[in-house]
């Protein structure tokens, strides 16, 4: 019986990554506030969170899929800036986060967070 030895062309495939960083935002000052890269499309290997303008903040977990950052005070609404970067730069894109100036008191002082407390 013989051996027949057959070669095949090599095929590549290209998988299409898209970045998806997620629905602009308006947040109120001292909130936490959630970047997230969650409906990116492709095979994400890593993702790479930076600000690309306003006041600076401090991301947490800028090298995950979900980042956060504390939202700064200010006595004028502020415009915040922020890229995801997918797969060493395969693809990025970019949300805005509107900050809400943060509420005075009578008195000429900024008031933090809301806190809602329940007595039960």
């Amino acid at each position: 019986m013989a051996e027949a030895v057959v070669t095949l062309p090599s095929v590549s495939v290209t998988q299409v990554i898209t970045a998806n960083a997620g629905v602009d935002q308006i947040v109120e000052a001292a909130s936490t506030v959630l970047l997230s890269a969650a409906q990116s499309i492709g095979f994400i290997t890593d993702w790479a969170w930076t600000q690309t303008s306003g006041t600076a903040v401090t991301i947490n977990n800028d090298d995950a899929e979900i980042a956060n950052f504390v939202a700064p005070l200010s006595t004028t609404q502020l415009t915040l800036v922020f890229q995801v970067s997918l797969n060493s730069g395969s693809d990025t894109d970019s949300v805005t986060i509107t900050v809400l100036k943060t509420p005075v008191t009578e008195k000429g002082g900024v008031t933090g967070p809301r806190v809602l407390y329940i007595t039960v």
